[in-house]
């Protein structure tokens, strides 16, 4: 971890470390986030997206948890690190001739619904920033081996999504979220 740290410290592109994700090969979690926040102090660290093993050591800058299809927020905040949807989403849609041959998604979604099932996920997200939300990660960008979940297709070639629709959808989520007091969140 020190290496990749050392090598990636003058990227601008590198906004978090992420010590560990879900639950895979976790162990010691407090130390190892405040290690690596040790090593660079200038970014911020996600010590266990997912927090699928419950205790997360308290340590980092962030509290994230993965839902599928909707997006989640950490079941025990603790009022000192951002709350994040670290993965939602992960609705697949099989685009025929531009698919890595081995199929599969989280929720298979209709083909004419598709842009609406997106956007109804971000409804979701926006009710999660009435509950202290800072962030959410769609699961993903682009298909990959194995999963068609992206946004386009694993050959870059097809756009699933409506864009002007999502990019519409985007802007206001962000416009909304970054007031004071969040549009259609209850008062108080």
């Amino acid at each position: 971890m020190k290496q990749m740290i050392d090598e990636h410290l003058s990227s601008p592109s590198v906004v978090m470390w992420v010590t560990f994700n879900e639950g895979w090969g976790q162990y010691d979690v407090g130390r190892i986030a405040e290690q690596a926040k040790a090593w660079d102090p200038t970014r911020l660290v996600n010590n266990q997206s997912g927090l699928n093993l419950g205790a997360d050591g308290g340590a980092g800058d962030i509290m994230d948890e993965h839902g599928y299809p909707s997006p989640a927020l950490p079941p025990r905040p603790d009022g000192k690190r951002a709350l994040v949807s670290g993965e939602y989403g992960g609705l697949g849609l099989a685009v025929p001739g531009h698919a890595w041959p081995v199929q599969q998604s989280y929720v298979d979604v209709d083909p004419a619904t598709y842009t609406d099932d997106y956007l109804t996920k971000l409804d979701e997200v926006r009710a999660l920033v009435c509950r202290g939300s800072n962030g959410a990660v769609y699961t993903q960008i682009t298909d990959v081996e194995g999963e068609l979940n992206g946004l386009l297709t694993y050959d870059r070639r097809v756009m699933k999504p409506d864009v002007a629709r999502v990019r519409a959808a985007h802007e206001a989520l962000i416009r909304d979220a970054s007031l004071a007091r969040p549009a259609g969140c209850p008062a108080g």
